[in-house]
């Protein structure tokens, strides 16, 4: 194997300064982020290791995204600009850049993000002397309105071993970011793993595939080497997770199609099980308008995936036999008559509650939006349990 030193000096010796094969491409995806655009390019040709190309997608961005990119295209030739006709959301974008891309490594940088200095060099070596298609690293969360720099507990690192090896069933176990890891480009395009268009969440069916499918090797670099901007324009994080989770069935279903048809459906059982309890909780979280699509996508979820081997509680398993069976309506009087419900069916709720706040007690003071998203998603269980106490 050509060695990290070895291959990053041939290529600089390239023509005119600029590689036929640069050692990593950089995707960008950009929608709207000309505020941010400018400091992200930066923070990526800023690299200690400079022999890279920066592919930016431009979904149809309607602000003045593309001057910069082409500012940035006419003074440096490792900048790549790629125009959309169509909007295809973030997932669209990415697959856009990784089929256009021609790096031995490929990395994605979100338009509003950046990255530290030496992000590159430490994750392609790691590749490189580790002999693993790919590795991670960990990241701050920047909160624009107040500049303060946040270490997000799920992105912590330091308890994996150098070299995790992913196993079937600890799937969730790794963060599913597209950002915060480097892939071998052939590795990675042979797989024919790619991003859904225009759903959220896409990065959790790309990692589920992606890794069910390869079960790799992954070098684990515990720095904090990205940073994601959190927006003072933004939506409240609690209302964008209770839009963005509406996609959640989506992506679980696209997974399973394409992990079935390739014969590997049940490597991933155990990891997609626990997503769609998960994926059942939201059914109360997420905004009223999305709830009966919501429903209708979770039924065809529970169909095609089959039987569930585990679950975790009666009212779970009660709840999950009859979204399979039954209509939307169906479901919302069945909860309305829970007010009613016998002591059994309390005393089994109140266990229940009581099981998932020892789970997730240690998230409670979590800075973290994904790691509070369950507790948020479980606040409508817990009203209706203190309702249910004070009419036993």
């Amino acid at each position: 194997m050509t060695s990290f030193r070895q291959q990053a000096s041939d290529n600089a010796s390239a023509p005119e300064g600029l590689s036929p094969v640069p050692l990593v491409s950089v995707i960008v995806p950009v929608y709207k982020t000309e505020r941010y655009l400018a400091e992200c390019l930066k923070s990526i040709l800023g690299q200690t290791l400079s022999d890279l190309e920066v592919v930016v997608i431009d979904d149809c961005s309607p602000d003045r995204s593309e001057d910069i990119i082409m500012a940035a295209a006419a003074g440096d030739r490792r900048v790549r600009y790629i125009k959309h006709d169509v909007n295809l959301g973030l997932g669209g974008a990415r697959n856009t850049g990784m089929r256009a891309s021609r790096g031995r490594y490929l990395a994605s940088v979100d338009s509003d993000d950046f990255i530290a200095p030496t992000t590159l060099y430490s994750a392609v070596r790691r590749c490189e002397d580790d002999g693993t298609p790919v590795s991670v690293f960990s990241g701050y969360d920047y909160y624009e309105g107040s500049g303060v720099m946040v270490e997000r507990p799920l992105y912590a690192l330091e308890e994996f071993p150098a070299i995790y090896q992913v196993a079937p069933d600890d799937l969730n176990r790794l963060f599913p970011t597209f950002q915060l890891k480097v892939f071998r480009r052939e590795w990675l395009l042979e797989s024919g793993v790619e991003f859904p268009e225009k759903l959220y969440h896409e990065d959790e069916e790309f990692h589920l595939k992606l890794f069910a499918l390869t079960l790799p090797k992954v070098s684990v670099i515990p720095d904090r080497l990205y940073v994601h901007r959190k927006r003072k324009d933004a939506s409240s994080i609690m209302d964008n997770t209770r839009k963005t989770r509406k996609d959640m069935p989506l992506v679980l279903l696209n997974a399973v199609a394409f992990l079935r048809d390739r014969g590997v459906l049940d490597v991933a059982r155990p990891a997609i099980e626990r997503k769609i309890e998960r994926a059942l909780g939201y059914l109360h979280f997420i905004f009223p308008e999305y709830r009966a699509d919501y429903y209708a996508a979770m039924q065809e979820l529970l169909k095609t995936f089959g039987p569930m081997s585990t679950v975790s509680g009666e009212a779970v398993a009660s709840r999950l036999d009859h979204l399979r069976t039954h209509t939307f309506l169906d479901y919302l009087m069945r909860e309305c008559e829970l007010a009613d419900a016998t002591a059994t069916q309390r005393d089994t709720l109140m266990k229940e509650l009581a099981q998932l706040r020892r789970e997730l007690g240690d998230m409670r003071d979590s800075s973290s939006w994904k790691l509070t998203a369950p507790l948020r998603g479980a606040v409508d269980w817990i009203r209706r349990a203190r309702r249910m106490r004070q009419l036993s």
